[in-house]
């Protein structure tokens, strides 16, 4: 993909087996927000695995602090946006605990969780830089 897109709020994550999963339409990506309080564990590791099955250490945040993560740096300097073309899971560690988000087609979330696919985003339905009252 060519940019990244704009933030069209939250994404629903479902439990499956054994990971929790995340339903993305083809054309959709997301980033990560992440706020963490001073009160929040000392550290929260992402670790992602590509398509191509490869893994790699995304990040590692050490509270209290807020960060973005926007997708994976490449060498050239540049990112890949979090897709369904970039990634097959998202793994985050907090102390002692892990947990496993597989990216998913949305048919493939409505199969193994049961729950209804949320609906395609509308673009259109982002914020558009306008001043809020």
């Amino acid at each position: 993909m060519a940019r990244a897109p704009q933030s069209l709020g939250a994404l629903p994550v479902g439990r499956g087996k054994g990971s929790f999963l995340l339903p993305l339409a083809e054309a959709e990506g997301f980033w990560i927000g992440a706020m963490l309080a001073a009160s929040e564990p000392t550290g929260v590791w992402f670790a992602v695995e590509s398509r191509d099955g490869r893994q790699s250490r995304l990040a590692e945040l050490v509270g209290p602090q807020t960060a973005v993560l926007a997708g994976m740096i490449r060498s050239d300097g540049r990112f890949d946006i979090f897709s369904r073309h970039s990634l097959a899971a998202l793994d985050i560690a907090v102390e002692d605990s892990r947990v496993r988000v597989e990216l998913v087609d949305p048919a493939v979330y409505t199969q193994v969780t049961g729950e209804a696919a949320p609906d395609p985003l509308d673009p259109a339905a982002g914020y558009g830089g306008w001043r809020l009252p």
